[in-house]
């Protein structure tokens, strides 16, 4: 009874959740968090895909992403995920996933980036955010949403250790091993594209390396972990940190 209760208050958050994006995306509800009072300038979005952020301070934003629109829909089809379906913005910087994101901008040309629900996809978390660090202006922003695993279909799956991070940007890893992808297909439920659960589509999915998995995943403490790392070895503070319904939101200034 008790695993049916928890269950039933998942998917009805979600439901919940949902209604709130959809009334959000028409300007009924605000966004949470304060992107739109710290992203001011000229920025770059990664992996807007069809949700462009509001942010109404913004001078300018380019958009940057593993695919242009037909590509991403495209993937995303494949995978049999049923979102994004809306249209996809013009992406102006592309990238692949073994570099950093925005490896082909200039030192302190941004005044933010800005990224939602996209740095648990990177192979490489923290070599992502040093090289955002390295593109933004001295005193500008790094805008940072990604999933609380506790409060998403990541729930059961295991936390990404800090310790396996730094190792990664130590070596400059960019790989993604079959042994994640397993336990990403194992542990996550609740989730239309993780039903098929059979090594061979494990296997399938691994060597499409399409960038669109949660290879890494993260809680409040690994998170602040994460954060605390950057922060003492790289040139930033932090000037906010909050949790809003299923996301875990931070921002980084440069020193």
């Amino acid at each position: 009874m008790f695993f049916k209760r928890k269950k039933f208050s998942f998917y009805k958050n979600k439901f919940k959740n949902k209604i709130k994006f959809e009334l959000r995306k028409i300007g009924i509800l605000p966004f949470p968090g304060i992107a739109k009072d710290l992203c001011i300038g000229d920025g770059i979005e990664i992996g807007a895909l069809s949700y462009p952020a509001k942010l109404p301070k913004a001078r300018s934003i380019k958009y940057a992403d593993i695919g242009d629109q037909k590509k991403t829909k495209q993937q995303i089809k494949d995978l049999g995920y049923k979102g994004y379906k809306g249209n996809h913005v013009n992406v102006d910087i592309f990238f692949g996933q073994d570099r950093p994101p925005l490896a082909s901008q200039l030192d302190s040309s941004k005044d933010f980036i800005y990224s939602n629900n996209s740095l648990e996809h990177s192979a490489n978390p923290i070599s992502t955010i040093v090289d955002y660090l390295r593109v933004i202006k001295r005193g500008g922003v790094i805008y940072t949403i990604i999933p609380n695993k506790e409060k998403t279909y990541d729930r059961e799956r295991l936390t990404t250790k800090i310790s396996k991070l730094i190792e990664k940007f130590l070596k400059n890893d960019w790989s993604y091993s079959l042994e994640e992808f397993e336990e990403l297909f194992k542990n996550t439920i609740d989730h239309e594209v993780y039903k098929n659960k059979s090594i061979k589509n494990i296997r399938s999915e691994w060597k499409k390396n399409s960038g669109l998995h949660h290879i890494h995943t993260f809680d409040i403490h690994s998170t602040s972990e994460f954060v605390s790392y950057i922060m003492n070895n790289h040139n930033s503070y932090l000037i906010y940190f909050a949790c809003h319904e299923k996301d875990i939101h931070f921002a980084l200034q440069k020193k």
